[in-house]
């Protein structure tokens, strides 16, 4: 269900009636961007040039995060909180253009699987 200001009301009474019931909610957004501008080789969001862009992180990011998020894009040796800080450091960037929710509930007719309620605002 794609939730609009006319369809806002309906939504949340369909949301509410079965949020209860269902095994688990999925939550996904959409932001105005996704790049992380401290990976290396990545433009900075301002009009500065792009030799700048370390100093603009740094300035954006406290000196404790700024060292660890510098180090370079997304990797997979990254320490959990290392990861934490370059995402917060893009959600902290962009803002949400689209938030959506998918309620799973089981199948009565199949326990092996689920019908799945998406509602996007």
């Amino acid at each position: 269900m794609n939730v609009t200001r006319s369809n806002f009301d309906d939504a949340i009474k369909e949301l509410s009636a079965h949020i209860d019931e269902c095994e688990f909610i999925a939550i996904d957004e959409e932001m105005t961007g996704i790049r992380w501008c401290g990976a290396v080789g990545t433009p900075p969001y301002t009009d500065k040039p792009a030799e700048s862009f370390k100093q603009a992180d740094a300035a954006a990011i406290n000196q404790a995060q700024a060292a660890s998020a510098l180090s370079g894009i997304h990797s997979l040796d990254d320490l959990t909180n290392e990861r934490y800080t370059k995402m917060r450091a893009v959600a902290s960037t962009y803002a949400i253009i689209q938030f959506g929710l998918c309620l799973f509930t089981r199948d009565k007719s199949n326990k092996n699987s689920y019908v799945a309620r998406p509602i996007n605002f």
